[in-house]
């Protein structure tokens, strides 16, 4: 008998690219297309069943629309009201994509789940890893960080040593309809919507004070928090200082924007929380040279780590980053490995 595996179909080129490999290599292939309701598009559901019927395998469509809404939407308009930079791929991959994917797995009965994700998992034994991708300007493995560790076991990326620009050659050599379909660059449940008007619908935007961090002095009023972000300069309306004024830091219990020159912008050493181990050698209070990625688009830059109790750990950067925000994922690599990851506090 053909070994069984579930394929995750989001209806764009890599997907689908991979339902097809993985036919073309003898598996038992079948699609699924995880539905988020309200929050998403219809059209991955369309056209992921239009690329099923084209392969001729079975398609399912998983309902998970509440379960997205109480630990993706939720967190993330939470998140803007504490004056937190929310990373919801991050969250939605650990607590409902591979969470709900894999559990369906066994329900069909498949050894394992297969995703378009640019990644790749290697075992020596039963140890496993998650590395880098070859093609690294589309490696996605900062938004698998935390991915628990036991799930590695059953998953497969089959795009790992592949690069985008062949994939679209394949699709197209092979005949797939979505061979030519453009990337989504956008939130996925923001269906065209800007992300302060989905906050809006949870939460309260509360005016309040923005104060000069160098002096502790009120000098003007904000509108609320989530129209703020780190980094910001355009839209503080805030002038009579010789240098560009951004947005350094928020006080959420005290509904405070704070204000300062570039040079607040600047950190040499972070604290993490939340920690996901994806290297359960790793020990608590040793310092390890490794590199980090605390944005998704940033390269691994040098640093220490050190691992604390609690799920915590503390990161000391080589070369200060102006990049971090409060609430963004942290990635640790050694090498081309993700060995932990947590989020920045």
């Amino acid at each position: 008998m053909k070994e069984k595996i579930l394929v995750a179909m989001s209806g764009g080129v890599d997907s689908s690219s991979v339902a097809s490999k993985l036919l073309e290599d003898g598996y038992d292939v079948e699609g699924i297309t995880l539905s988020f309701g309200k929050f998403c598009s219809s059209l991955a559901v369309i056209d992921a069943k239009k690329v099923a019927d084209q392969l001729k395998i079975k398609h399912h469509v998983l309902m998970c629309e509440e379960n997205f809404e109480n630990k993706v939407i939720k967190y993330f308009a939470n998140e803007y009201i504490r004056g937190n930079t929310p990373n919801p791929c991050v969250k939605c991959n650990r607590e409902v994509k591979f969470f709900e994917l894999l559990k369906f797995k066994d329900e069909i009965g498949a050894k394992y789940l297969a995703t378009g994700h640019y990644a790749n998992i290697v075992n020596h034994g039963d140890v496993y890893w998650l590395e880098r991708a070859f093609d690294v300007k589309k490696d996605q493995t900062y938004f698998l960080g935390q991915l628990k560790y036991e799930y590695l076991q059953y998953i497969k990326f089959p795009l790992c040593g592949i690069t985008k620009d062949n994939i679209r050659k394949y699709a197209n050599n092979v005949g797939l309809i979505v061979a030519n379909k453009a990337e989504s660059q956008n939130i996925c449940f923001s269906n065209g919507k800007n992300y302060k008007d989905i906050v809006k619908s949870y939460f309260q935007s509360k005016p309040g004070d923005i104060v000069y961090i160098k002096t502790g002095q009120k000098i003007g009023k904000h509108s609320g928090i989530i129209n703020y972000t780190q980094g910001q300069r355009r839209g503080i309306n805030i002038g009579g200082f010789l240098e560009p004024i951004y947005v350094v830091d928020f006080d959420p219990n005290d509904n405070i924007v704070y204000v300062g020159e570039e040079e607040y912008l600047f950190k040499s050493e972070l604290k993490i929380n939340g920690i996901n181990l994806l290297d359960l050698n790793l020990e608590i209070n040793i310092i390890y040279n490794v590199t980090v990625k605390v944005r998704s688009e940033d390269i691994p830059e040098p640093a220490t780590v050190m691992f604390c109790d609690n799920k915590k750990a503390i990161i000391k950067l080589l070369k200060p980053s102006r990049n971090i925000s409060r609430g963004q994922l942290c990635a640790i690599y050694n090498g081309n490995r993700l060995i932990a990851s947590g989020f920045i506090e």
